[in-house]
């Protein structure tokens, strides 16, 4: 069977509104696994604020499942990790991909969470990038 090629896709900007509300940052292809190569984020916040990466479960009431440690946006500064800082994370060692176990399983987005945010202009804006196989 052919090795299928990675696709880099990049996500638009998300703009979180709320706290600790989940905003998809990307949806994930169908049978594919992806991993985030590039964050990017935009605090408009008067404060820090920390931002969560992860996915919902598949439960009927989802829980947010944070995948790696929460990233500090200092107030009123652009942010981004370049690939080479990112580690694989997801609900799998390989990334992010879709399981359909009852309650515990994901559709497979990629989701974030922001601890403080409000309408825009004081929003706190998000973007990944993302490579799928």
């Amino acid at each position: 069977m052919p090795k299928h090629r990675a696709v880099r896709i990049t996500g638009g900007l998300v703009s979180c509104v709320a706290a600790a509300t989940s905003y998809t940052l990307h949806t994930l292809s169908l049978n594919k696994r992806a991993q985030i190569k590039k964050l990017r984020a935009f605090n408009h916040q008067p404060g820090n604020v920390r931002l969560t990466i992860g996915y919902l479960t598949n439960a009927a009431l989802p829980v947010f499942t944070p995948v790696m440690p929460d990233i500090l946006l200092i107030a009123g500064m652009d942010f981004a990790v370049p690939e080479s800082e990112l580690p694989v994370c997801g609900n799998t060692p390989e990334g992010f991909a879709a399981d359909t176990t009852a309650t515990t399983g994901t559709l497979g987005d990629i989701v974030c969470q922001v601890s403080a945010a409000g309408a825009a202009p004081s929003d706190v804006e998000v973007q990944v990038e993302v490579e799928e196989m």
